[in-house]
């Protein structure tokens, strides 16, 4: 389909081709299901290396794909395990004053996602430990109560 195609093309050695490409799947990424399957299809490791080119509008097309990208948490995992967050900090050097923008947007964005899962397990096991606390506060006052009949 369209999303293999344009994953294809990513790859493709013509820079405009790839160029389009990339400006194809950042529309596409947009709707989080076609970046899953970008992604799966192996889109971010084209795309990292457009963002790092040198050439100023595929690396403006890439890293806004990468960001359409990253807006979910499984993208973002494989984001940092294709090398990722390597990619952002150069791109935060480059010539280019709005992909300099978008790679900063980018690593905050990554940046939030860790803090969020780090506090949804803080509260998972706040969670947690409040049920256990209540259930030995349950036996407690169970074996109170049995010790009472004695």
């Amino acid at each position: 389909g369209v999303l293999e195609a344009v994953t294809k093309m990513l790859r493709s050695r013509n820079v405009e081709t790839a160029r389009y490409a990339a400006k194809a799947a950042s529309e596409l990424s947009l709707h989080e299901e076609n970046g899953r399957k970008m992604v799966l299809g192996g889109a971010l490791k084209p795309l990292l290396e457009m963002a790092k080119s040198g050439d100023a509008t595929c690396e403006t097309e890439a890293v806004t794909a990468l960001g359409n990208l990253a807006l979910s948490q499984d993208n973002q995992t494989q984001f940092i395990k294709e090398g990722g967050m390597a990619a952002i900090e150069v791109m935060t050097l480059s010539r280019n004053p709005r992909v300099q923008h978008m790679a900063k947007k980018l690593l905050t964005r990554m940046r939030m996602s860790k803090l969020r899962a780090a506090a949804r397990m803080a509260g998972m096991m706040a969670t947690r430990q409040k049920e256990l606390e209540r259930k030995d506060r349950g036996e407690r006052s169970g074996s109170e109560a049995g010790s009472d009949e004695d």
